[in-house]
């Protein structure tokens, strides 16, 4: 909003006039933030036409990290991976591999070996590739012993974590099914040939009513499993436009079995627009999540922030990790993270200054949080974007605003 003041004769309130349309025809410098915050491991202008999605983030035994990612375009014809390390923890990253045909990857580590699953395509079949020098070269996956893990399958799935837990690893998606999508979970013994399809073991298929809520397309998505109450649930995105919340699905030790008890599976919860992360650190005995809060003031994904609870029912908002004023052509999407010692590492789909940024992320982006079991709102990060007010003096009048 523009504010003037002038002696009220004609001519100061046409030369005001003038002044307050040149200023929104060649707008002053903004005060804003130019960048992206956090490191720029890559963005679209490496790939034009198109968009950085489904990052994920893994630690070596050695201390080197491992970043993977995928491209996407509008019409989703493309399918690929690519990988990042770093080993002077985050600081610089260089590109490790890339691969097509997989898309949607999850690494996760077994031993001195890194794995990465994911989707051939959208709806498509599983496959998982396994690397033997931290991601710069992967097996093939040609058929079901060499990482070909389900045949004729739709599933879809964002880049939930894959937990090791109790000597199985796990991870959740939904398959499509005609006209409705059921959760489902894969598990494997860390102790098998993980490139084995007949290592791994599906669940029952849950099914969810689409109009659970009175909405035409309610379901759930983006499941992450923990440790709850001496056994795992799968915390899961409740994907409606009448509700915050996220559902709590009871799941069997084994993997085989997931089950829904509706008194107890909603709980609110702070992030609804977008993938959000939960994971279970043992120091604090906390469950900690990453989310795009869905709260007014209005945000989708251009506000980020730490969430904790002690009992997956109760959350509090701790602090806001990232923020932008405007959530048109900004955004902190698909977060990912582990533990660090006393600092959250993440690596997040970030848009920053482009049209339709909240759904169109133009950066992959690492950012290091430290002491992050400590934080309060006090210390929420900058709003950016918010410029400062500016007053233009002239002879008969002053513009601001």
């Amino acid at each position: 909003m523009f504010h003037t003041t002038t002696n009220n004769d004609p001519v100061s309130l046409w030369r005001a006039l003038g002044c307050v349309l040149l200023m929104l025809v060649c707008p002053l410098p903004s005060m804003g933030q130019e960048n992206p915050p956090g490191v720029v491991l890559t963005s679209s202008k490496a790939k034009p036409g198109f968009f950085i999605a489904y990052p994920t983030l893994a630690v070596l035994p050695n201390g080197v990290y491992v970043v993977c990612h995928s491209f996407f375009n509008n019409k989703h014809k493309h399918f690929a991976t690519e990988c990042y390390a770093s080993k002077d923890n985050g600081k610089s990253w260089i590109k490790q591999s890339s691969f097509d045909g997989q898309f949607c990857s999850v690494p996760f580590v077994v031993g001195n070996q890194l794995y990465v699953m994911g989707l051939k395509e959208h709806f498509s079949d599983f496959i998982i590739r396994r690397s033997e020098d931290g991601g710069k070269t992967w097996t093939t996956p040609t058929d079901n012993e060499t990482g070909q893990l389900t045949t004729n399958e739709r599933y879809s799935s964002n880049t939930t974590p894959m937990p090791i837990i109790n000597g199985r690893v796990f991870r959740s998606s939904q398959e499509w099914l005609k006209d409705h999508y059921e959760v489902t979970i894969h598990s494997a013994d860390v102790g098998s040939d993980l490139l084995k399809a007949s290592s791994w073991t599906k669940s029952n298929q849950l099914d969810f009513p689409k109009d659970y809520f009175g909405g035409p397309k309610d379901r759930l998505l983006n499941g992450n499993i923990v440790p709850f109450q001496g056994g795992l649930v799968n915390v899961m995105r409740v994907a409606t436009e009448f509700k915050t919340l996220a559902a709590i699905l009871p799941l069997s030790d084994d993997g085989t079995r997931i089950g829904f008890e509706e008194e107890k599976a909603f709980v609110s919860f702070p992030g609804k627009y977008g993938k959000f992360e939960i994971q279970f650190d043992p120091q604090s005995q906390k469950y900690w999540a990453l989310c795009n809060q869905g709260k007014e003031p209005r945000a989708i994904n251009n506000r980020l922030v730490l969430a904790s609870s002690t009992n997956l029912v109760h959350w509090q908002i701790e602090t806001v990790l990232l923020q932008h004023i405007d959530s048109s052509h900004h955004g902190f999407g698909q977060p990912a993270f582990q533990f660090d010692g006393d600092d959250l590492i993440a690596t997040i789909a970030t848009s920053y200054g482009r049209p339709g940024g909240a759904f169109f992320p133009n950066y992959l982006t690492f950012h290091r949080f430290e002491d992050f079991r400590s934080l309060t709102i006090e210390d929420s990060g900058e709003l950016l974007g918010a410029a400062n007010e500016t007053t233009l003096s002239l002879p008969d009048f002053d513009v601001s605003g």
